[in-house]
């Protein structure tokens, strides 16, 4: 019995420390964030009516919101038993990133702009990069940011064009909404 005690314990703690890691990131994750949008919103103003300041502002609000859970986060006296409610409310803002994000490659998505549709599929990559090193150290969050990125940035099949063929496609989609 005091084998599982002490396992539960250590698992108990490695959570803590996973989410204390996740948590001690957030500045330098939400930063990106706000200056790629930024950067995408600026360069894709004209292009898109206007569209890319609407997103902007999404994703300025989104970052708001997690910086206020970072906050509170620091304040408060964490227990190791309360590190998996934390994980899971830094989850629920990944996803909401991660909506935003998505959301940005199709309100963000130039047709017949090609050299705007590959900047779009560069700043989807380079965040993705950033939720890789940031993210993965707690894996609901990775996983849920992921998942709601790649849904909404493959286009291919949604729009006619031909089906994604494993051998051109991989086991992850491409990061960002190109024409094949």
């Amino acid at each position: 019995m005091a084998n599982v005690n002490n396992d539960v314990r250590q698992d108990v703690e490695l959570r803590a420390r996973q989410v204390a890691q996740l948590y001690s990131q957030t500045p330098q994750l939400l930063s990106a964030n706000v200056v790629l949008a930024a950067l995408a919103a600026v360069v894709l103003g004209d292009a898109s009516g206007g569209l890319s300041y609407a997103w902007f502002a999404a994703v300025v609000v989104v970052s708001l919101a997690r910086t206020v859970l970072y906050l509170r986060f620091r304040q408060s006296q964490i227990s190791d038993r309360d590190a998996a409610a934390w994980g899971w409310r830094f989850t629920v803002g990944s996803g909401i990133a991660g909506l935003t994000w998505g959301l940005g490659s199709v309100v963000l998505y130039q047709p017949d702009e090609i050299h705007l549709e590959v900047f779009v599929a560069y700043v989807v990559a380079g965040v993705a990069a950033g939720a890789v090193a940031g993210l993965s150290v707690w894996l609901p969050a990775f996983l849920v940011w992921v998942l709601v990125v790649s849904k909404l940035s493959f286009r291919p099949t949604r729009e006619g064009r031909r089906e994604c063929e494993a051998e051109d496609c991989g086991v992850v989609h491409r990061a960002g909404p190109m024409k094949p």
